[in-house]
Parts: C-alpha cells; structure tokens; sequence
C-alpha cells in the first residue's frame, strides 16, 4: 500500500511539472499574426482614374485574350505589340454610363511604348475596389465585349 501511495504521489508531481512547462512554452510563444485576405490583391494593379490620361492612353495594339472576375479582382491575358517591358495601365475616365447595371468603358494600353513591334502575351490582374460602390457594372475594355462585375460576389 506503502508502494502505492509513493508511485501516486510521484505520479502527480511528474504530471504536474509537465503542466507546467507546457503553460511556460505557451507563454513564451510568439502571438499569432493574424492574416486578412489572400493578399494577391496587393500584387494586382489598381484601375487609374484619370479623364485627362484616359484620352491620352494609345490601347490600339492591345487586345483581351481571356478576362474573368473573382472577387474584386479581375484576371486578363492580352496581346499586344511592343517590348515586354513597356508598362500597361487600365484607365478609367470616371465616368458611368446611366443604365442598370451601370457601364463603364476603360481603356487598356500604354503612354509610351519601345521601339519594338513584337507581338507580347502577357497576364495582369486588377484591383476593381473603385467600382465596389456601384454594385452591378459592365466594364468595357478596348471596347471590347463587356464583363459583368458584381460587388461582394466570389
């Protein structure tokens, strides 16, 4: 019985300085770092709200491939003439057309290409939060066909 109440009692001391060094490791832990989003929005571009660059933006030799909408992001494959590092922007005159689901057109191109005539593919991706407060709206791009973009939807 002597045997018995010994193993018992050093049963509960074993168990409980392993209680307490499991508090001490959750105490010394870094705190969790709370992550809010994919973050691929911070790798898409923002559309450029400009009239004035809006008219100036030569979008002739860009053309839409592919283009989808997830989320507040939408995804587009082109094709354009030009050196592949010429810098491509969506610009948006600020204007809505009055209609349900209201319509913007966009231009996508470039103030300033290279000297070269090579015909690019390229992907881009493009934050559309400047359209979330008008809930339903068709985007027109190179006048293009229009994609439909829904604010909230996924």
């Amino acid at each position: 019985m002597r045997y018995c109440m010994m193993l018992f009692t050093l049963s509960l001391l074993l168990g409980g300085c392993k209680g307490s060094e499991k508090v001490a490791k959750e105490e010394t832990a870094e705190p969790a770092v709370e992550v809010v989003g994919s973050g691929e929005e911070n790798l898409c571009l923002d559309v450029i709200l400009d009239a004035e660059l809006y008219e100036k933006i030569q979008h002739q030799p860009v053309s839409i491939v592919e283009s989808r909408i997830e989320g507040n992001l939408l995804y587009l494959k082109i094709n354009f003439s030009g050196c592949t590092y010429d810098e491509l922007d969506l610009v948006w005159n600020n204007m809505l057309k009055k209609s349900y689901p209201g319509q913007a057109q966009l231009k996508l191109g470039y103030t300033e290409t290279g000297s070269c005539d090579e015909i690019q593919t390229k992907e881009m991706c493009f934050n559309l939060k400047s359209f979330a407060e008008f809930g339903k709206v068709v985007l027109f791009i190179n006048e293009a066909e229009g994609i439909l973009f829904e604010s909230g939807s996924k």
